[in-house]
């Protein structure tokens, strides 16, 4: 007698292919999901290296940036006290008028440069009586001419 529930041998033959086959494709799945455990595992640990990595950039260069302001903070405060100290004396801004001297005063009223020539005689050199500007061109030319 075959046990149980089947009829003949082929039955349980049948039976026990079906149950061996499902144990295969069982342990095929769970050797995967074990894979996937093994890969999630991995993966979380690759990412809290690389986030512990990036925490201490970002510490290092906030330590930096505190750093750098307290710096900044010291040389302000030192600059502070050496203006209450030594104050900067306050600059008075000259106007045209006032920063003429006496010559300039002179020449502005009497209309020119007066000065004695060579024979003694009072002479006024005025703007208008200049030569024209000299030409940086022109002179050029006038060189390259003669040449």
């Amino acid at each position: 007698p075959i046990s149980g529930t089947f009829r003949s041998g082929d039955e349980l033959a049948a039976f026990q292919a079906k149950m061996a086959q499902m144990q295969a494709l069982f342990e095929e799945e769970l050797d995967e999901l074990h894979e996937q455990e093994i890969r999630l595992v991995t993966s979380r640990m690759e990412e809290d290296v690389y986030v512990t990595k990036k925490m201490v950039e970002m510490e290092k260069a906030l330590e930096q940036e505190t750093s750098e302001l307290k710096e900044q903070e010291r040389i302000l405060l030192i600059e502070r006290e050496m203006n209450l100290n030594y104050p900067e004396p306050d600059v008075i801004r000259p106007t045209a008028e006032t920063s003429d001297d006496s010559f300039t005063r002179a020449m502005k009223r009497v209309g020119g440069l007066l000065y004695e020539s060579k024979d003694m005689t009072p002479k006024l050199l005025t703007y208008s009586g200049l030569p024209p500007p000299l030409s940086l061109s022109e002179l050029l030319a006038a060189a390259a001419s003669k040449s």
